[in-house]
């Protein structure tokens, strides 16, 4: 069910905002790949409120008492791009409300780019990763499922 596949996505990308704002508060730094590729000890660890994080390629994932995120970055460290995989990781440690399989949450995200809801850019360093329409990147253009 698409709506329940959105919901999803505007939870999973609260998180993520929240998750990448405690680890820039942390480093002290907007580019957080940047911080954790000049430090080898800062690509894992636990911070003062108990989450621990754990960058990886792009990405992050950042594990507290509450949710777990894994999120990779898009162009200018955007936290707000999603794929079927990450939020089918992000469902599992939901509950019952996002039930979701990851078959499931692909097909409806291939509906939503059919209805112009959900886009895919292909935007370095995350080419994969796919946005809320409405949260296009400036001067980009949406695709559709086919042009994937």
């Amino acid at each position: 069910m698409t709506i329940a596949t959105l919901g999803l996505i505007h939870r999973y990308i609260g998180f993520c905002t929240q998750a990448a704002q405690t680890l820039r508060t942390e480093f002290g730094t907007h580019d957080l790949l940047r911080a954790a590729r000049a430090s080898p000890t800062a690509r894992t660890g636990e911070l003062p409120n108990g989450a621990r994080y754990e960058f990886h390629g792009v990405g992050c994932r950042y594990s507290s008492s509450t949710f777990v995120v894994d999120f990779d970055f898009g162009p200018d460290g955007r936290t707000d791009g999603f794929d079927a995989w990450r939020l089918a990781l992000f469902a599992e440690t939901q509950g019952a409300e996002f039930s979701q399989s990851l078959a499931e949450i692909d097909s409806d995200l291939h509906q939503l780019m059919k209805e112009g809801a959900v886009i895919a850019p292909r935007l370095s360093p995350s080419e994969h990763l796919l946005y809320l329409a409405r949260e296009k990147p400036s001067g980009v253009e949406g695709r559709t499922v086919s042009q994937k």
